[in-house]
This record gives C-alpha cells, sequence and structure tokens, in this order.
C-alpha cells in the first residue's frame, strides 16, 4: 500500500482504490504526527491530491444521479404539464429577450 500512495496514480485508481489509498495516507501521515516527526512533503501533497479527487468524482457521481432523477420526473409529468413547463419556459426566454415574439 506504500508503494500505491508513494507513486501515486490517481489516474489508474477507481474509487474503492481511492478511498483505501487515502485511508492509508491518512494514517501514515498521522503516524508521522504522532511520533513528532516531520511529515514528508510528497505524502501531504499526495493526500491532498487523492482528497481533491475523491471530491471531485463523488461530485460527478451526485450530477449524473441528479441528471437521471430529474428526467425520470420528466418522463413522469403528464401532458398538460410538459406543455405548462415548456410555457413557462417560453415566457422566461420571451422576458429575457425583452418582451419580443
Amino acid at each position: 500500500m506504500l508503494q500505491s500512495f508513494k507513486a501515486l496514480r490517481i489516474d489508474a485508481l477507481d474509487m474503492e482504490e481511492l478511498i483505501a489509498v487515502y485511508s492509508f495516507g491518512k494514517n501514515f501521515v498521522g503516524a508521522y504526527q504522532e511520533n513528532n516527526l516531520p511529515v514528508p512533503e510528497w505524502a501531504t501533497e499526495n493526500l491532498r491530491l487523492l482528497r481533491e479527487d475523491i471530491e471531485m468524482k463523488r461530485r460527478d457521481t451526485l450530477s449524473k444521479a441528479l441528471k437521471n432523477a430529474k428526467a425520470k420526473a420528466e418522463s413522469l409529468k403528464s401532458t398538460e404539464d410538459k406543455r405548462a413547463s415548456v410555457a413557462a419556459e417560453i415566457a422566461e426566454l420571451e422576458a429575457q429577450l425583452g418582451g419580443t415574439k
């Protein structure tokens, strides 16, 4: 695990591996701190990179789920609701254009 953390290749890791390496890295850095030793700069940097990538992938996953949920909700609308949504969108666009039709 140390080798994976030290020679970090984020693009080659899936979410489970990212979490595992991040967890190892936190413990690794924590052990240095617990023993009042200076933390290697590469360890701090790799931990930051892992955290950023995990957060980015988490947001991507949530964005995809939100998009799918919105599409599902849209597909469940009645024809009348769909017409009302489109009419509201048209009205908003016309208002933004200064009321021109």
